[in-house]
């Protein structure tokens, strides 16, 4: 029987992201770099490399993402979660997110946001969200998600298997756009060919 945990019991932490009171413009050589909804790809499960860089002096420790570290955003019709990779040093999100910080000894971070991102949660999540024109999904309503929490390694392989899968899916669309992108140089060159301009 695989135990079942409410998310907290799994987390070390759990806390929204910085909530900067003005409004973000790039600044070359500052030493923060701010992750936005607006950097998200892959349907809200991926983060981009192109973030905004600030120069900001004075950010609490704890707003600084940690390699395993899960974002979920909680802002939005889109409540999906991602489990953090570092692509740029020194990474905040801002308050549209929550971070997970996982108890790595009991759950694998690419689990738990390949769970969080799964139907049953999801529906949860859009039938406790908050506000009419922008939902909002609430600490309270996060800390209460529960989740089944098989061994370490059955984890690992299912947020393997789901990588693997996410990793195919953008391989695919990306043969189909440039398949696409051959097939109209082709049919242009017929039509040029035919009636030059």
């Amino acid at each position: 029987m695989i135990p079942v945990e409410k998310l907290p019991a799994v987390l070390s932490g759990i806390w929204a992201g910085y909530s900067f009171r003005n409004k973000l413009s790039h600044t070359p050589g500052g030493n923060l770099h701010v992750l936005q909804m607006k950097d998200l790809e892959e349907h809200y499960t991926a983060i981009g490399s192109s973030l905004t860089c600030i120069r900001f002096d004075t950010m609490p420790e704890k707003f600084l993402l940690q390699a395993g570290d899960v974002l979920f955003l909680a802002k939005g019709a889109n409540n999906y979660a991602t489990a953090y990779t570092p692509v740029l040093p020194h990474v905040v999100p801002a308050s549209a997110f929550f971070i997970l910080r996982p108890n790595v000894q009991k759950i694998d971070p690419g689990y738990l946001a390949w769970y969080i991102n799964q139907a049953p949660v999801q529906h949860y999540l859009k039938t406790h969200a908050a506000g009419k024109h922008t939902p909002n999904i609430n600490k309270d309503v996060i800390e209460r998600i529960t989740l089944p929490v098989p061994p370490l390694a059955q984890q690992q392989a299912i947020a393997t298997i789901d990588r693997l899968r996410r990793e195919e899916t953008r391989l695919l669309r990306t043969i189909q756009e440039r398949r696409a992108e051959l097939i109209a140089r082709q049919l242009l060159t017929v039509v040029s060919t035919t009636h030059p301009v």
